[in-house]
């Protein structure tokens, strides 16, 4: 077995050396470890005093900063504070200088007025005495002072003392101008107008008083309110610049009783003067209304335990006027509560499409559409009462006609009458008076030339009526059957023989504007003007816009020219360019305003480029008289027309909210209208053409 020490083994000698080693090794490595945490603790220090350092510095530059920013700010609020003030001075300095200024404005103004009338008053007394001769026809080489010594002897003023005479005033075509007499004595003038009407009354001129402009124009402005009181026995005379009226209509005196002074008896004529409205009219509408209901109920109800009254008429009284009282308060309550809602939405609407136009969404769209239909309802409102307030002064002051309409009425009658009677060879059956035909003619067989009538006053009726035509043209249906059925026992085949071998002469006055027309426009056949003259009465239920177009068609509008041929105006330029002569032509077709304007509206209400031509604006679209653009027509050339009368400018927006409206009222008469009249305008025609007007509108 071999000997030694095992494998591996270390001996006693060097195990102490490498633990010594290894102990020193520890120790070396616990001093390094020491030796750093020292440095990091002195960097830390060191980062830490440098931090704070620079906060220190930051914060205090920061302090100055703040300082004098706040500095500088104090400061631009004073200077503010200071520009206010000295801008609330200066508008308190404006504000009193504007009042001053309207003070002295409206002292100008009175001044103005007091000035006026005074210099009216020395013009009419330059002319006291004057007096004008009015038709005395015009001849070559007269001498107006022969003249009017002539006239003054025929009112029987002899030997009188004239100043001057001549003729006085602008020259108008077969028109005979004034001729102005000066007197010398006032008294000689006021015996001529005393004596003149009488004495010249079957001459073909007259003598008036020589009025100043101002007196001409207050003169004339109650002219229908005078003749109304004559007519009823009043007699005014104009003096003074005012109308005057005799009060004293009889006088006598009376010996006195107990005094030496006789009683004057004077009989006095006092002028009915119109007053306001003397009575009150309740508004139906109201009794709809449930609060009205109640408020009235509660009046009735506090004021029937009243015993205060003991008379049952002044009870009856007493109610009506408390009724008559709470009423008003509650109609002009409800009406101003109304206004102001709605003001509040045409607000809200113009706020809703302003947004609407920056920020389109549709909670705005709703919002906007539910403001537009509470905003209809307040028009339905207001077109209902128009509707009940016409129907009202309809039935108080009945339908008053004017001269057109009882021309036309009289024409009418004209025309349904028989003037003569003319069988296929022109013979006549009449007996010399065109209103009546021989017995013998209408009895008669029609071998002897009469017309075979068994029973003449049926057969005088059945001429009357107009379903004899439509027989007569063997129309199947309802007016067939009812002549077979019932009118055969009276009178047979008359009327079909008569309209079948007889024919009626009917005499029609062309229209004296229609040779005008046919000269100007030559493409328009006998059929085309009779639907351009009838067309009025079919493209619109308006009255007032039917009978313009009337008038325009018969060339009787009063444009400026045709009043200054008239003598009612000086001037006969247009009212818009104020260059051309005002004519029909000019007015609506040749006048670069009026073209324009047209130009402009037909752009935004039809939404499409179209161009009416000439023809198509004075009288329409003849391929259909209920077309909608004859509709737009019309009132295009009745806005521009009330334009001219108004002597305002063209506004384009002013006429869409027109039209609008008109639209409106159409729509609601088609909505409300339970009968199918088709004579009535279709609204849906109308909404096919202005589908983007109505679109915008909310129609």
């Amino acid at each position: 077995m071999p000997g030694g020490r095992p494998k591996g083994s270390v001996g006693i000698k060097k195990r102490s050396q490498a633990s010594s080693q290894q102990s020193l090794g520890q120790s070396l490595t616990q001093h390094q470890c020491d030796e750093s945490d020292s440095d990091v603790e002195a960097l830390q220090i060191e980062a830490v005093s440098s931090l704070a350092t620079k906060i220190t510095g930051l914060k205090s530059r920061m302090v100055k900063e703040f300082e004098s920013l706040q500095q500088e700010f104090s400061k631009t609020i004073d200077d503010l504070r200071q520009s206010v003030e000295e801008i609330k001075a200066e508008n308190t300095a404006l504000k009193q200088r504007c009042s001053s200024l309207e003070n002295r404005l409206k002292i100008l103004e009175d001044n103005r007025l007091s000035h006026s009338q005074l210099i009216n008053k020395n013009e009419r007394f330059s002319r006291r005495n004057n007096i004008r001769i009015v038709g005395f026809t015009t001849q070559d080489g007269e001498n107006c002072l022969e003249i009017a010594k002539k006239v003054l002897n025929e009112v029987g003023i002899q030997d009188c003392r004239l100043e001057r005479a001549h003729r006085d005033g602008r020259s108008v075509p077969n028109r005979d101008r004034h001729i102005l007499v000066k007197l010398s004595y006032y008294q000689d003038k006021v015996t001529t107008l005393k004596h003149a009407r009488e004495a010249l009354s079957s001459k073909r001129y007259y003598i008036i008083d020589d009025l100043t402009k101002i007196d001409l124009a207050e003169k004339r402005k109650y002219k229908s309110e005078v003749q109304e009181l004559f007519q009823q026995g009043t007699r005014l005379r104009f003096t003074g610049g005012c109308w005057r009226g005799s009060t004293v209509s009889e006088s006598s005196h009376s010996p006195g009783i107990q005094s030496d002074h006789s009683f004057v008896n004077l009989s006095l004529t006092l002028a009915n003067e119109k007053r306001g409205p003397g009575y009150w009219k309740i508004n139906n509408s109201l009794l709809s209304d449930p609060d009205y209901v109640f408020t009235i109920t509660n009046t009735i109800q506090d004021y029937v335990p009243d015993i205060s009254y003991s008379n049952p008429s002044s009870r009856w009284e007493g109610l009506k006027f408390l009724i008559r009282k709470d009423s008003i308060d509650f109609a002009r309550k409800k009406a101003k509560e109304r206004r102001h809602r709605e003001e509040e939405l045409t607000e809200k609407i113009a706020q809703l499409e302003q947004h609407l136009f920056s920020n389109d969404s549709p909670e705005t769209r709703t919002q906007l559409q539910d403001a537009r239909n509470e905003q209809l309802l307040f028009y339905d409102i207001k077109l209902q009462g128009t509707i009940i307030r016409s129907r009202a002064r309809w039935v108080e002051q009945g339908e008053k006609n004017t001269k057109y309409f009882l021309n036309l009425e009289k024409r009418n009658k004209q025309k349904n009458s028989i003037r003569k009677i003319c069988d296929a060879n022109g013979n006549i059956h009449t007996d010399g008076n065109p209103d009546k035909v021989k017995r013998n003619s209408v009895i008669n067989g029609l071998d002897k030339g009469g017309l075979n009538v068994v029973h003449i006053p049926s057969f005088i009726n059945s001429l009357k009526c107009t379903w004899i035509k439509r027989y007569c043209d063997n129309t199947e249906g309802v007016w067939k059957l009812f002549f077979t059925d019932s009118l055969s026992k009276l009178g047979g085949s008359v009327s079909q023989y008569l309209y079948r071998n007889f024919y009626m002469t009917k005499i029609a006055v062309e229209p004296t504007a229609l040779a005008k027309w046919k000269a100007e426009f030559r493409g328009f056949s006998c059929h085309d003007w009779s639907n351009i003259f009838s067309m009025p009465w079919y493209s619109i239920s308006e009255t007032r816009l039917s009978y313009f177009q009337f008038r325009f068609l018969h060339r009787i509008l009063p444009t400026n020219r045709l009043l200054n041929l008239m003598g009612i105006s000086d001037n006969t330029l247009c009212s818009f360019c104020k260059i051309e002569i005002e004519t029909i032509h000019h007015l609506f077709w040749e006048c670069h305003i009026t073209s324009s304007f047209i130009g402009e509206v037909v752009s935004k209400v039809i939404g499409i480029n179209i161009h009416f031509t000439k023809e198509d604006l004075f009288f329409g679209f003849l391929l259909k008289k209920r077309h909608p653009y004859n509709f737009l027509i019309l009132h295009l050339k009745f806005y521009i027309f009330s334009t001219k009368r108004q002597n305002k400018t063209l506004s384009c927006n002013e006429f869409i909210h027109k039209f609008t409206f008109a639209l409106k009222v159409e729509n609601y008469i088609f909505r409300h209208n339970k009968k199918n009249n088709k004579n009535n305008i279709n609204f849906e025609e109308l909404k096919d053409a202005f589908a983007s007007l109505i679109k915008t509108s909310n129609i």
